[in-house]
């Protein structure tokens, strides 16, 4: 698989905004596999938008795509923050560069796992996008290449 463009919030500018939490992109093929750490705190969203809008912008004119989301040490996000979050899907479906899958990988050491989960999928399925969550990383991978599958198949 080709890695392209492994980009991280740390890169954001300006760095005059204060960040909480860390999130890690890299590309490989039609998947924009991402590493979250966490806990995060109203910044994180900006940074994100502001890193990886270029990215999916990619992908989505490449055809149909999918991210795995991977969380680590601690998934917590306060309510605010969901709010900006579930906004910033918003822009993504407006601007037709949403993915297609979405896998949330939330195993069960992470702090807030379990709290977390029905939110991080509200998030998403209120935008209208398909989303699932996982614990372990396998399983995420192989629901959204099945998922990519069928779509092409379809496509055919």
């Amino acid at each position: 698989m080709a890695n392209h463009n492994a980009r991280n919030t740390d890169d954001f500018e300006p760095k005059k905004i204060t960040q909480h939490g860390q999130i890690n992109f890299r590309r490989e093929d039609n998947l924009l596999i991402i590493d979250a750490t966490g806990p995060f705190s109203e910044g994180i969203v900006e940074a994100i938008a502001g890193v990886q809008f270029g990215l999916v912008s990619e992908l989505a004119s490449q055809g149909p795509w999918g991210d795995v989301i991977i969380f680590h040490k601690n998934a917590t996000v306060p309510a605010q923050v969901m709010a900006t979050f579930q906004h910033y899907l918003s822009v993504l479906v407006n601007n037709k560069v949403a993915a297609c899958f979405t896998a949330l990988v939330l195993p069960p050491d992470v702090v807030g796992s379990k709290s977390m989960q029905a939110s991080l999928l509200q998030a998403y399925t209120s935008n209208g996008l398909t989303v699932s969550a996982f614990d372990q990383e396998d399983a995420a991978f192989d629901w959204v290449r099945a998922q990519l599958a069928l779509t092409a198949d379809q496509a055919i």
